[in-house]
């Protein structure tokens, strides 16, 4: 058996493992008390939703995939990303599997190399990100301005809104070429020997990511 998909399953096990234990400390008679008194055309609409929302996320991935591989159905697509969820909610850490098993069943189905299935869920991700980094922003500011939340609530809320502004000015920079990011980062090279080869395994990756990025997301 290959290692990869050792640590598939023992990822999965763990996952299931926390699931039921998180399900014991609530109590499953407690679960099944709520899922009982749960109105069913409630709960139709909110299955609905989820379907939904995963069919419109297949599709707007999608777009990326199509670019280079246009005989790729959308049926295809979203039964990828149905898969890819159900790994992503069985795995500990969020995004630890599903991504992969996304790039893994391009690959087995349509011949579709590593490197451009990772090239379309890694631009999806971007662009996601960057949206949802700013709706989380001006959620943040709406709450710091009709409520008054303790210091502790308001210190994490800074570090957070900082540390999205980072990652959102480093995604600007790299995808439009600024190379202030790259600046700064051989600046640090040459001051600092230790973290050199680190910073040149970043450069290497870094520029080859704009072109792939503008190249899937151009219309």
């Amino acid at each position: 058996m290959k290692r990869r998909t050792i640590n598939v399953i023992v990822l999965l096990g763990l996952g299931l493992i926390i699931i039921l234990f998180l399900f014991n400390i609530i109590g499953f008679q407690r679960i099944v008390s709520s899922l009982r008194k749960l109105n069913m055309y409630y709960y139709l609409i909110v299955i609905s939703l989820v379907v939904g929302g995963s069919f419109l996320w297949a599709m707007r991935w999608g777009i990326f995939v199509k670019k280079t591989n246009p005989e790729v159905p959308n049926i295809e697509l979203f039964k990828m990303m149905l898969i890819g969820q159900s790994v992503n909610n069985l795995t500990p850490i969020v995004k630890m599997g599903g991504e992969v098993s996304r790039v893994y069943l391009l690959n087995k189905k349509f011949k579709i190399k590593g490197k451009e299935g990772f090239a379309s869920v890694a631009s999806d991700l971007t662009l996601e990100f960057i949206v949802d980094g700013i709706v989380v922003m001006i959620a943040m500011v709406l709450l710091l301005i009709f409520t008054n939340p303790p210091t502790w609530i308001f210190i994490a809320i800074l570090i957070f809104a900082l540390m999205s502004s980072l990652i959102i000015f480093i995604i600007m920079d790299i995808y439009y070429g600024l190379s202030i990011v790259n600046r700064i980062v051989v600046w640090i090279c040459e001051k600092l020997e230790s973290v050199k080869k680190t910073g040149i395994r970043y450069l290497r990756k870094v520029r080859s990511f704009p072109r792939t990025l503008q190249e899937r997301s151009s219309e």
